[in-house]
């Protein structure tokens, strides 16, 4: 199993739950119909066992919490149809990393960090981020 560090680990609200391969390809459909619905860009994607990195492209300058909340909130939905609920009520930490990319160059950085993932269940970069170089 993977390990988490102890920042992951202090913002449990139950027992780690480890995502399985197919539970990652249901995630990534969800967030491309949650970006489809809400005229997001989804840029990239890397979803591992233990933690999940998404890049979005957003119309305006949106609080990053209601952005992490939405994909959180639908991601859920479709989980807990698909697998139940689990014990600890939820599928995601009580928080999340969401930092804003001002530029290009921060954003490219962004889509090859996501790309580089180690031991990812999912990977997917929109090709519309490719041409950006």
């Amino acid at each position: 199993m993977p390990q988490l560090n102890e920042s992951a680990r202090d913002s449990l609200l139950g027992d780690p739950i480890w995502l399985e391969e197919q539970q990652a390809i249901e995630l990534l459909a969800q967030f491309h119909e949650t970006c489809n619905h809400r005229k997001w860009l989804l840029a990239a994607v890397a979803i591992m066992r233990a933690h999940i990195h998404v890049l979005l492209g957003v119309p305006g300058d949106p609080k990053p919490d209601s952005l992490l909340g939405g994909l959180k909130a639908y991601g859920s939905r479709e989980l807990n149809r698909l697998y139940g609920v689990p014990a600890s009520g939820t599928w995601w930490t009580e928080s999340g990393s969401k930092k804003r990319k001002r530029d290009l160059p921060a954003i490219l950085n962004a889509v090859d960090y996501i790309a580089k993932q180690e031991n990812p269940l999912v990977i997917w970069i929109n090709p519309v981020t490719v041409t950006w170089r």
